[in-house]
């Protein structure tokens, strides 16, 4: 059975808007983990401290081997002081979506999903990620 070749995902993680408040101090020190489903290979931004409008302007090529069922996840996390983390919420892309899309890309704003599946809400507004993906075929070297 020939290997299906993989293609990139170039994931461009942007910024949030009004995330839920998750320290004493009302705000919240949060990064991202980017990863493919069923791919062991996860993608962390920098922490952004003390905000509830983190701004990363971070990329990452995630490889994708089956477009049609895989789906990008970005995982929003805050950081305490005691280095453990809480889930702050998630938002889901299927790759076809992306594949699919003008140019192969996929942008705007996403709604950002709680544990319970929830539209998040923060102080100001529902808590939105603002994303942008680029389908490419990934070169020999990178299958």
């Amino acid at each position: 059975q020939p290997e299906i070749p993989a293609v990139l995902v170039e994931a461009y993680i942007l910024q949030a808007r009004n995330l839920p408040r998750k320290n004493a101090a009302g705000q919240s020190d949060t990064f991202c983990l980017v990863e493919a489903t069923g791919s062991p290979q996860k993608y962390r931004t920098n922490v952004v401290p003390g905000t509830l409008h983190p701004v990363w302007n971070e990329s990452f090529q995630v490889k994708v081997r089956d477009p049609p069922s895989q789906m990008i996840t970005v995982k929003i996390w805050a950081e305490k002081r005691d280095g453990n983390h809480d889930f702050v919420g998630v938002v889901v892309v299927p790759v076809s979506r992306i594949e699919s899309g003008a140019q192969s890309t996929e942008e705007g704003w996403y709604e950002i999903r709680g544990e319970r599946n929830d539209v998040l809400e923060g102080p100001d507004g529902m808590s939105k990620v603002e994303l942008s993906f680029v389908h490419k075929k990934a070169a020999p070297n990178e299958q």
